[in-house]
């Protein structure tokens, strides 16, 4: 019977479209609705649950690493281009299937050429950087 309802442990999906809802600070956060667990929960609205923080990312995060300690420099390069190849590897297949793997190792080449370069280009970019930033302080 489509009128009636049955226990289940599945929640049922919101009813409401999210833009048919107030704005958040509209709303009043701790009325009671009929659903404790339901979509439109404080948590949810304010995404504060505490099992699923979210990073606290600032511009710090995007600096280059300082030249000072060339091994952790080094490691970093390293990582990024690992970071890099795997991120060529995508198109890369992609191309490769379009030419009926015609590509064959080049497609693992271009991947590793990718990665080298990445991690160069890191390890280049940052040490100038870093010796640009040195020339302007003793210049002040």
């Amino acid at each position: 019977m489509p009128g009636s309802r049955y226990a289940s442990a599945v929640p049922e999906p919101p009813t409401r479209k999210v833009h048919d809802l107030p704005a958040p600070h509209a709303q009043d956060v701790f009325e009671r609705s009929e659903d404790p667990k339901g979509w439109d929960r404080a948590s949810i609205r304010f995404r504060s649950h505490p099992l699923h923080p979210f990073p606290k990312v600032t511009q710090a995060d995007f600096i280059l690493p300082p030249a000072g300690d060339r091994l952790r420099l080094l490691g970093d390069a390293a990582i990024f281009g690992v970071c890099v190849a795997l991120l060529c590897f995508f198109p890369l297949w992609v191309a490769n299937v379009l030419a009926v793997g015609a590509l064959g190792n080049w497609v693992w080449g271009a991947m590793a050429v990718c990665g080298v370069l990445g991690a160069v280009f890191l390890f280049v970019a940052s040490g100038r950087a870093e010796r640009e930033f040195q020339k302007f302080l003793a210049s002040l």
